[in-house]
């Protein structure tokens, strides 16, 4: 069984955090590559473009927490293999090592 641990995305890299997977629909904007604390981005794990917008009061007034909940966990139960990781699965890393990328990004604040 893999440990899964979750964290914000902009919590800084710590020893023994294993492989760090941003699951949210978009990127967070402002954030240069060099400063990802993530290895992969995985938008398909997040909320449909719908239920981003539809939190977000996008078309009409935001829904709430519980709305958004019952919303989420519908999508999942549609499609639940696109939430389900398998435990050796991992995307392609940049070019750079995170560690380099890591220590660059460290210097920089």
């Amino acid at each position: 069984m893999v440990e899964l641990r979750t964290r914000r995305w902009n919590d800084p890299a710590e020893p023994g955090d294993g492989f760090r997977i941003l699951v949210c629909r978009y990127r967070p904007r402002g954030v240069a590559r060099a400063r990802e604390t993530w290895d992969a981005w995985w938008k398909e794990l997040g909320p449909s473009p719908a239920l981003h917008a539809a939190a977000y009061g996008k078309r009409g007034p935001p829904i709430d927490f519980a709305e958004y909940r019952r919303r989420f966990i519908a999508e999942m139960a549609v499609d639940p293999g696109r939430f389900y990781l398998k435990q050796h699965e991992r995307r392609p890393r940049r070019s750079r090592s995170l560690e380099n990328r890591r220590s660059r990004a460290r210097s920089s604040w």
